[in-house]
């Protein structure tokens, strides 16, 4: 269990909840309505990937300004 613990920290997971119902709203709002589940699904998927992208080059970016 820490090890997910720690694996959830690391990727900042707090900020891909935070962003979801902005991106949920842009999606209604670019469809003009409900688009479907399968957008929402995939708007979900590129969100967590994105999160986890960025959070991954975050600590590369560390570990080489470390050396």
């Amino acid at each position: 269990m820490s090890t997910l613990r720690h694996f959830l920290d690391a990727i900042k997971v707090e900020h891909t909840v935070f962003a979801l119902p902005f991106a949920y709203l842009g999606m209604v709002l670019a469809a003009r309505g409900w688009p479907g589940w399968h957008v929402v699904l995939w708007i979900t998927v590129a969100m967590v990937a994105a999160c986890l992208d960025a959070s991954g080059f975050g600590f590369w970016g560390m570990k080489v300004d470390d050396g």
